[in-house]
């Protein structure tokens, strides 16, 4: 959907449907993936990191990693990384730790 909900309707009342493309570079769908993911009870998968943006979370991230599972607030386990539920109440600010700027 269109985001100015004033051409929104606009656009509505004339007949148009409005819509809008959204291309996202590798590097904002990889944030986009590790916010989301995160947010969920079973945590974003390292399979899926490593195939999809070629980045081994657990090397690449091990500072950050080591801290969150410290603080009870995450882990690596099963191939997945997950916030605890503890760490779910804190995922956003958790995700950007994580975001990167390029692939």
């Amino acid at each position: 959907n269109v985001a100015n909900n004033v051409s929104y309707m606009r656009q509505i009342k004339a007949g148009i449907v409005p819509a809008e493309v959204e291309q996202l570079s590798m590097a904002d769908r990889y944030n986009e993936y590790m916010m989301v993911s995160l947010r969920t009870s079973w945590g974003c998968s390292l399979k899926y990191l490593q195939k999809q943006f070629d980045i081994d979370l657990p090397l690449r991230f091990a500072s950050q990693l080591t801290a969150l599972a410290a603080k009870g607030l995450g882990k690596v386990e099963k191939g997945q990384f997950v916030l605890t539920e503890q760490g779910r109440l804190f995922a956003d600010g958790i995700a950007a730790d994580f975001f990167i700027d390029q692939l």
